[in-house]
């Protein structure tokens, strides 16, 4: 598929309103309330196009501005920028051929700082005096989520063989101001504070929580979001899930503020795709600046802890899911276990843990580690074209699901992989992935990705109960005639992937003697021809293939960063 086929609202025969007419007014401190009553008049009289106008707007609402229960509307921002001291923005629920464009979106900085650059002065053991290079004089009270190794001549995101450093709230206090005013003394006992070292350079984070999102798509269809700009929020940028299919983003731009001191523009992802009903196309933008990925797209595995009882699960992580969806159990591996079960409910246990009550008798030989994918959601069927992902913290795309196509794009500076094909069950953070397959990732050009040294430029990674195994979960998976120019080897790494095709691909990176150019981890049946690597044809000693899992910790020096 190389199109998603997205029907726009149709709007002929509809009215117009116009927010100024609810009192919508850059002269407003709160701009919130004038808004959501122009949405609800739209809904009520089935107006088809609600318009601001040029301005800046303040709102202050501590829930989303929702757009619910309409088919065929559209706001046109016309350029207005609203700033929110809250973070929340708007939610489109159960609607359909709806679009939302030309807006500016921001948060008040002043409200709440998501982060500061800073330099190491000094440090002496646990004590550090930190020079604050976006505030004059900065505030004693403030918080440390985590350090984030900057590069000092670009001052973004990534630095090989610095590790980010996360901070728990009791290990850090401040001292007082050092001889400066925008300078900062405090203690810092967290692990890998002994790697930081003077001269260095850091985004100190602040937000220990997300919260809010500039474009929530919940149960929704043929909706699109186009010509937006993102400058910051406190959380995810473009979140979609539930029912949502057919999804389009075009144009849209998160960056950081132009003229700004800042250095860091939306605190999550760029967009983030979690249980839905997929067919998503994602073309002609441009995404900088974040405090996490570009993209991910996925749908979510269910941990098991152990079977309770004939007919109840305890899961390790969050259960999800309706009366009659079919779930599918699998191995620790991942395999197929035959295995077809139906949800009855999910309860969930006053230690906060959930249970999934099944239809059938479970099998007696289910113990933990076992997997669960509720094939409900399907986050499959998506383009991902034309785009500029750069200069930003984490990876580029995570691609977690089936029938996908991926062309034309660039990405420059991502701090971990351009293109992460992965699969993660991973206890105490995130259980992601249902076995990615049937991918065409082709033309792209990755400059300097994974600059932080997290893994390669193209990554290709299943971790699970039970890695030992010889299955591979991914399936189907082509990377045609892509660049990819690296400071570091391995530029790619294949893993676990049935059917993989690596094939008129140009690689450029300073070759080593230790370090192939690409690995090839527990694969079968794949094609490596008609490469090139540094302008002559990829020969067979730059590759490695293998079937050790223990391969990846040998080779990448810098595998220790925690989330």
């Amino acid at each position: 598929m190389t199109q998603i086929p997205v029907i726009p609202p149709d709007l002929r025969d509809k009215t117009t309103v116009y927010a100024a007419d609810f009192g919508f007014s850059p002269a407003n401190e709160d701009n919130a309330p004038a808004l959501a009553r122009a949405i609800e008049h739209c809904r009520e009289t089935d107006a088809g196009i609600l318009r601001l106008a040029p301005g800046v707007y303040r709102i202050k609402n501590t829930d989303f501005l929702t757009i619910r229960d309409r088919e065929n509307f559209a706001l046109d921002g016309c350029g207005a920028e609203l700033i929110s001291e809250t973070s929340y923005f708007f939610m489109v629920q159960n609607c359909r051929q709806v679009l939302l464009e030309n807006l500016t979106l921001d948060v008040d900085w002043n409200i709440l700082r998501p982060a500061s650059l800073a330099r190491v002065i000094s440090r002496e053991d646990f004590d550090l005096e930190l020079e604050f290079l976006d505030d004059d004089h900065p505030s004693l009270d403030f918080d440390i989520c985590s350090f984030n190794p900057f590069d000092p001549i670009w001052l973004t995101p990534g630095v090989p063989g610095d590790p980010e450093i996360w901070v728990h709230p009791e290990e850090f206090s401040v001292l007082g101001r050092g001889e400066a005013d925008n300078r900062i003394r405090l203690r810092c006992t967290a692990k890998g504070v002994e790697t930081i070292r003077p001269g260095a350079f850091y985004l100190v984070r602040h937000l220990r929580q997300r919260r809010g999102a500039a474009f929530f798509v919940q149960d929704s269809r043929h909706i699109t979001l186009q010509n937006n700009c993102v400058y910051s929020t406190w959380g995810m940028t473009h979140m979609v899930n539930g029912q949502s299919s057919h999804i389009l983003f075009d144009g849209e731009i998160i960056r950081i503020r132009p003229g700004s001191r800042r250095h860091i523009s939306t605190d999550g992802d760029g967009i983030h795709i979690i249980r839905s009903q997929g067919y998503l196309q994602i073309q002609n933008c441009d995404f900088s600046g974040m405090g996490d990925d570009d993209v991910n797209i996925h749908d979510c595995n269910m941990l098991i802890l152990r079977r309770l009882g004939s007919h109840t699960l305890l899961l390790e992580n969050e259960g999800a899911g309706d009366p009659g969806d079919r779930l599918e159990l699998l191995n620790k591996d991942f395999s197929p276990s035959g295995v077809s079960l139906t949800l009855r409910a999910v309860t969930q246990q006053e230690d906060g843990r959930y249970c999934l009550e099944i239809e059938e008798e479970l099998p007696d030989w289910i113990e933990e580690g076992h997997l669960l994918l509720n094939r409900h959601y399907a986050s499959d069927h998506f383009v991902i074209r034309n785009n500029y992902f750069h200069d930003h913290r984490a990876r580029g795309l995570l691609l977690q699901t089936k029938e996908g196509l991926v062309e034309n794009n660039l990405f420059r500076r991502t701090q971990g992989a351009g293109i992460y094909i992965m699969l993660e069950t991973l206890r105490g953070l995130w259980y992601e992935g249902t076995g990615a397959g049937q991918l065409v990732i082709r033309n792209n050009r990755l400059e300097e990705c994974n600059c932080g040294g997290w893994s390669t430029a193209v990554d290709m990674m299943a971790t699970l109960p039970d890695n030992t195994s010889g299955y591979t979960p991914f399936s189907d998976i082509r990377l045609e005639n892509n660049t990819i120019r690296v400071t570091q080897l391995p530029a790619a790494w294949l893993g676990c992937c049935d059917g993989v095709t690596f094939t008129g691909n140009a690689l450029e990176a300073p070759p080593t003697e230790e370090m192939p150019a690409v690995v090839c981890e527990r694969c079968r049946n794949e094609n490596l021809s008609g490469n090139r690597f540094c302008g002559v044809p990829l020969a067979e000693d730059a590759v490695r293939r293998t079937q050790d899992v223990r391969e990846r910790n040998r080779l990448q020096q810098y595998s220790d960063f925690v989330y």
